[in-house]
């Protein structure tokens, strides 16, 4: 149990729950799995409605941030009913899929699994980055909390193993967990200007985020 889950319950942090979801007017739950040590939202369509589940004691993240986190998807409309078509409308736009259409069967397959990777990852950064920054603009507590927990995830030696290898996906969580000293080391300094972009799902910001995709995928993908 960590001191943040001692004043943070279950009980409040569905409250703070509560208060998002009468803000945004539409429906939102939320689940305790201890020991799960993973946080996620998704568009329950069964039930009609996001759910939140969270695990109130992860010794990586503050119970309150990771509700807050998760939340700010949903206030601020990640695309959590339309990833696929997103995702697929950014393969286009990139120029990635009429590469793979030109290759071989075999090859075809793994630049499809790559492509798919690094997009999906990619935009995963950019919009945890994104949601918390307009969170962030809102509530000055919960941009502090967020840049805090950055800062601590890029200290802890599990997560600084990951951002040692070299790829473009680390490169931007180099940027976002304040280790700029790593992304140096992989030449992806520039990579920072991606975080730039508040309006990532809009039509200028997917452009944007396909300048990325071309900038960090040639190379590798023609291999």
């Amino acid at each position: 149990m960590t001191s943040d889950s001692l004043f943070y319950s279950n009980q409040v942090l569905t409250s703070l729950k509560n208060t998002y979801e009468q803000i945004k007017g539409k429906s939102l739950d939320i689940e305790f799995i201890e020991g799960a040590g993973e946080h996620y939202i998704f568009f329950d369509r069964e039930n009609r409605r996001y759910l939140i589940r969270t695990d109130p004691h992860d010794s990586k993240v503050p119970a309150v941030v990771a509700v807050e986190h998760e939340v700010s998807h949903y206030l601020h409309d990640s695309p959590l009913k339309t990833l696929r078509k997103v995702l697929a409308q950014i393969r286009n736009e990139s120029g990635i899929q009429a590469i793979i259409e030109q290759q071989d069967p075999k090859r075809k397959e793994k630049l499809e699994k790559f492509a798919d990777n690094l997009i999906k990852n990619s935009f995963n950064v950019l919009e945890d980055h994104r949601i918390e920054n307009l969170t962030g603009k809102l509530q000055r507590g919960s941009r502090d909390n967020f840049q805090k927990t950055c800062k601590k995830l890029g200290k802890m030696p599990e997560i600084i193993q990951g951002l040692l290898n070299k790829d473009p996906v680390n490169g931007l969580l180099c940027h976002r967990f304040h280790r700029q000293d790593i992304a140096k080391i992989h030449g992806m300094e520039d990579l920072k200007k991606y975080f730039l972009c508040d309006t990532l799902l809009r039509k200028q910001g997917l452009l944007y985020f396909c300048r990325l995709i071309k900038d960090v995928e040639y190379e590798e993908i023609n291999i």
